[in-house]
């Protein structure tokens, strides 16, 4: 199905997801179908960045997913979920710029951007250990460390 015909959208270069044409879904009456169409547009975006940088891709993949569902689940209305994937794909756009203003090319961002870890992530992580293994301070979490780190530099 053509789901740009049947909304009656013209046939914008939608592989960038330019702001004009993100405007122009927000105009859309029929709001169920503009759902659909950037959530396809999304998909096929995150998988075009995965091939490049997976830490970006499962960032925006899980962000897609949220706002699906909550959608799905009547969480959120149809106008509401429409404007979270237009700024979802606003940040992607924004990534890709980033890389063309920085002069890197987009695997030399994807390194650059692999390497960069959230706060959350790191706070995720050390809990887990904490939890794992029963520590109780950042001091236990760093002695863990070092005796590990100790015994790879041995083998």
């Amino acid at each position: 199905m053509d789901i740009l015909g049947a909304v009656g959208l013209n046939k914008p270069n939608i592989a960038i997801l330019s702001d004009e044409f993100l405007e122009e879904i927000k105009g859309i009456p029929q709001k169920n179908l503009a759902v659909e169409l950037l959530k396809r547009l999304l998909e096929g975006r995150v998988k075009s960045v995965a091939g490049r940088n997976l830490v970006q891709s499962r960032k925006f993949s899980e962000m897609l997913e949220a706002a699906i569902r909550k959608y799905q689940n009547r969480a959120i209305e149809t106008t509401q979920v429409i404007l979270e994937l237009i700024q979802l794909a606003r940040e992607m756009n924004e990534m890709h710029r980033r890389g063309e203003e920085t002069g890197l090319t987009e695997d030399e961002l994807a390194v650059h951007s692999n390497r960069t870890i959230s706060k959350e992530i790191i706070a995720e992580y050390f809990t887990a250990i904490k939890q794992k293994y029963n520590m109780l301070t950042p001091n236990d979490i760093e002695n863990y460390a070092q005796v590990m780190f100790s015994r790879s530099m041995k083998s």
